[in-house]
Order: C-alpha cells, then structure tokens, then sequence
C-alpha cells in the first residue's frame, strides 16, 4: 500500500501530469493500493479543494488497476468531515484519517471525531495511528473503542515504533472472537519486516513510489514463511531508511529518490519543508545504488 507523493511545480502549485506519472508508474508495477494526501502527499499543506483535485486526479490516472485509498485529514472536526464528502465525490474507495493533533481531547472527543467524520461519507476508513503526529501513543483501549464505536472504521494503520504493542493490537483488534474484528496494517515502514513478521496484514510504505519491487518481495517471502529472505530484503532496505532518519526530510528523500530513479516529478515540497541539500543528494544517489530497482511495467 503505497502512500503517493503531491508533486508541486517551482511556484508550489499542484503538477497534476506530476500526480499522472506518479499514479501510473504505481499501478504498472502492480502495487496494491494507492494512497494519496497522506503525509508523504503533505496534506497539511493542501487546502481542502486541492486535496479533493489530487484524489479525483489520482481516481482518474489509477482507472480500477489499484484502489484508491485517500487522505481526508485535518485538525478540524468539521474540516475532516468536509474533505471526506470531497474524497468520496472524487471516486476514492476508502478513506485515511489521522486523529486532530493541535490539541488535547478525551476518549469521548476522539469518537466524536471519527462518528462525525463518518456519518458524511458511505466510505470504509482506516484510522492512523501517528504517534510522531500526534505526540502520544493511541493505546490499544482506545483504539478498540472508535472501532466498537465507530463501524466504518474498518481498519488500523499504526505507525507505532513499539513493536510488542504492534503485536498486541494484532492479538486484541485483528484476531478477536469476540468483538468485530480490524485489520491492523503497519504504518512505520522501517519497521516493515517486523511488522509483517508479527501479523500485519500488509505495510503502508512510501519507498514504493520510487522502488515498489523489494517491499513486494518482502511481503511474498513473509507469505510464504521465508524469513530468510525477507530478512535480506530487509537489511538491504534498511541503508535507505537509516538515511531517511537522518535527513529529518522523509518526504524530500523520496521525491529526490523518484527523479533519480527516471520518474519525471520536480523535487519541490512546500514550505516550511525544504528540498534536499546538494550534499545530501550525492549520498542519496549511492544510497539508491544499493536498492534493487523496480522494472517498469509496460
């Protein structure tokens, strides 16, 4: 499940041929889903129009050869709940929500939240968990509760970095016989293999953009109970991931990555996100060199 970049022309306008080549390249190489106006799309930098423009874009590119999972986040309640009336409208399959993060709010607040979001849309939706977003962890609790409450939650994507909690949202949300049952999808993909490893139902993962190829190989040989070499693909995947820690600028490193991989986008973020550093480019590129490179569909 790849979540698509919002390519910006030199005057941080939308580059919709950008979003063409970006949607097209992902569905040709086979990826599952596609998952734009996530925070690899920058929806915080899109108003609620734009985003709507990037889904029905991405809607029309994708053509049925990949749903289209989208972004309707916003720190506003009645925000969110516009832009899920907007994504639905735009033709998307499903939506992608992350819970208000500016302020502080109860259990009951968060369940508000979500009931409101989805009583203005027919569409499923994911829930994102985003501790780096939100400066605090979701507990399992209070997931289990939006979902008991909340029945178009159908999924969670957890971009957890604790790993037994990861595991323990499987056990609680995924595999109960007694309540309705999620599906609990990794969200943190330098955690991938470990993610998989412990029962994630799949990986939500932005390297696909440029390289979908290792991530689908991981997830096949997960599948098919070959750890050995889902840990291989793994470590090789792990030199880009630690690069990307390091630049602080995930969204930067994977445009940069799509150019350097031939894939026609310009590299510019919107501010206050900046591009990479000259410097930073030139250790990208040797970084790139290690990563097995996706072979382009025809």
């Amino acid at each position: 499940m790849v979540t698509s970049v919002t390519p910006f022309k030199s005057d941080f306008s939308i580059d919709e041929e950008g979003i063409r080549k970006n949607v097209r390249f992902l569905v040709d190489n086979g990826i599952d889903v596609v998952t734009p106006c996530g925070s690899i799309g920058e929806w915080s930098s899109l108003t609620s129009e734009e985003l709507g423009r990037v889904v029905a874009v991405s809607v029309d590119e994708a053509n049925g050869g990949a749903p289209v999972l989208a972004g309707a986040s916003s720190t506003s309640t009645v925000e969110a709940a516009k832009r899920a009336r907007l994504v639905e409208e735009a033709g998307a399959d499903g939506l992608l929500v992350t819970p208000p993060f500016y302020m502080k709010y109860t259990l009951d607040g968060l369940v508000r939240h979500f009931k409101t979001v989805a009583s203005n849309t027919s569409l499923p939706i994911v829930l994102y968990n985003a501790p780096d977003f939100l400066g605090f962890e979701l507990t399992t609790p209070d997931l289990a509760k939006v979902v008991e409450e909340v029945e178009s939650v159908v999924a969670i994507k957890d971009a957890t970095t604790d790993m037994l909690e990861f595991a323990n949202r499987i056990r609680v949300l995924q595999m109960s016989e007694e309540k309705r049952n999620v599906r609990v999808i990794l969200g943190n993909e330098p955690y991938c293999y470990h993610g998989l490893v412990a029962g994630s139902y799949g990986t939500f993962n932005s390297v696909g953009n440029f390289a979908p190829l290792p991530m689908q190989q991981m997830y096949e040989a997960v599948q098919e109970g070959d750890l050995a070499e889902a840990r291989k693909i793994y470590l090789k995947l792990t030199e880009y991931f630690a690069f990307r820690r390091r630049t602080k600028n995930p969204i930067g490193v994977v445009k940069q990555s799509m150019i350097k991989s031939g894939i026609g986008i310009e590299p510019f973020v919107r501010p206050p996100l900046s591009q990479l550093s000259t410097s930073e480019i030139a250790e990208l590129e040797i970084v790139l060199e290690h990563l097995q490179q996706p072979k382009i569909r025809a």
